[in-house]
């Protein structure tokens, strides 16, 4: 049996919880209660030099991405959260 559980958010999270086996007529309650913080992931450089480009110029560099957790770790980009603001 593989129990996952994905916190909201950070801090102490409490979750109660009900396996039942209804064939055999088993139900037994238990709680999750943990400490989550945030995961060891960054990219492999802190700051990136475009260097001179004329205005509404284009260029492209590549920034890996380091999992320093002892497990994988999902993620994806919104298009929408990286095209900043229009001000």
């Amino acid at each position: 049996m593989i129990f996952e559980y994905t916190p909201d958010g950070v801090g102490e999270h409490v979750s109660y919880w009900n396996f039942k086996i209804p064939t055999e007529k088993i139900s037994q309650p238990f709680l999750v209660v943990g400490h989550v913080i945030e995961p060891i992931v960054l990219f492999e450089s802190g700051k990136i030099n475009f260097g001179p480009l004329l205005l509404g110029g284009k260029n492209r560099e590549v920034i890996n991405i380091i999992n320093q957790e002892h497990i994988p770790f999902q993620f994806s980009f919104s298009k929408e959260s990286i095209k900043g603001s229009p001000e």
